[in-house]
């Protein structure tokens, strides 16, 4: 004989109410796939929304937002590409260039496959590739823009919201917005920007960057470049540059000092190859180049040179490394071509 014992009212409005606040708290988890087989996802947030970020021509850019009070992980399932992260300040929403210097913690981290991302006061661009690491878990409040480049060009964009305490969730997106690209054709490539040591850097946050399609030679032969046009000024990849001119009398080394949050430029040494250099990615497109905010060093003194990130890349203008480091560089205007001599001195125009 089966004795069933009553259950009070009572308890069953506890365990309800138990059960449906549980879920009603529970963070979400979302898949974003790239293609057939890549994708990502991005766990523990709260709330998920959208925002206008320019536009590519007539198509507006409209990147989501993931908001949460605790910690949000993005875990990367996908084979070749780099995933970057830009910090924006708290307070300002923008990128400030406040360094970041990586803990002896933060490298271990690295190591075993695993990252935790605080916000140290914004402005921090942190770059790694998915071979080496596989989700990245943010913790500190503050907004964190999240670019995933893969090697064939495609390129996904998102932000994660972690909220201060008392924020009201409804708080909007950060403001810098990227300037809209227009519609006309790119301009023509003329390598006549002013030196930037003569001169006061633009320092625009953020850059409508379109590819560049001059022919480029390179003591006398053609040679492919992934260039980009930003306010009539050509820009080259800063690595690129130095592989290009490596072996002459003109050659120059770059390094990276993660403690300094610095580029170190060295004049008549060998430039070491970090893979990737000379890269072309399939058929570039106007996308938006953000301030670099590191410091730059030539030969141990620091020096004003304007880049930008596009991709995880460093991209200089032609004409402040032509300078910097006295190589010719002339621009023929019915060929519409850019030649880099480092048999002839530099000339300013």
């Amino acid at each position: 004989m089966k004795i069933f014992k009553p259950i009070s009212i009572v308890s069953v409005v506890l365990v309800l109410f138990v059960v449906s606040s549980m879920s009603a708290f529970a963070a979400n988890q979302k898949r974003i796939d790239l293609d057939a087989t890549n994708y990502f996802t991005v766990s523990g947030y709260d709330t998920e929304t959208s925002s206008e970020w320019g536009s590519n021509g007539s198509e507006k850019l409209i990147f989501s937002d993931y908001n949460s009070r605790s910690p949000i992980t993005i875990t990367y399932e996908v084979d070749k590409a780099l995933v970057t992260v830009i910090l924006f300040s708290y307070e300002t929403k923008q990128p400030d260039p406040a360094p970041h210097t990586f803990t002896t913690q933060e490298t271990t981290q690295i190591a075993t496959k695993t990252r935790k991302i605080e916000n140290p006061g914004g402005g921090q661009t942190w770059g790694i590739r998915t071979e080496v690491l596989d989700s990245v878990t943010f913790h500190e409040p503050g907004y964190y823009h999240v670019k995933i480049k893969q090697d064939d060009g495609k390129v996904h964009n998102l932000f994660v919201h972690i909220l201060k305490e008392g924020e009201p969730a409804s708080t909007a997106a950060p403001e810098t917005k990227p300037s809209e690209p227009t519609a006309t054709a790119a301009p023509e490539a003329k390598p006549s920007e002013p030196a930037a040591t003569a001169t006061t850097p633009d320092k625009s946050l953020s850059v409508t960057a379109r590819p560049t399609a001059s022919a480029i030679i390179v003591e006398g032969q053609a040679q492919d470049f992934e260039v980009y046009n930003i306010n009539d000024n050509n820009y080259f990849k800063l690595r690129d540059l130095a592989m290009a001119v490596n072996g002459s009398g003109k050659q120059f080394e770059v390094s990276w000092d993660a403690e300094k949050n610095a580029i170190n430029l060295l004049s008549t040494s060998a430039y070491t190859p970090v893979g990737g250099e000379m890269a072309i990615s399939g058929q570039p497109k106007t996308t938006t180049g953000m301030l670099t905010t590191s410091k730059i060093y030539k030969d141990g003194q620091e020096v004003q040179l304007t880049a930008y990130n596009i991709g995880g890349n460093n991209y200089f203008k032609l004409r402040d490394i032509a300078q910097a480091f006295n190589i010719g560089v002339t621009w023929d205007a019915k060929t519409k071509t850019i030649a880099i001599n480092t048999s002839i001195d530099y000339i300013s125009e």
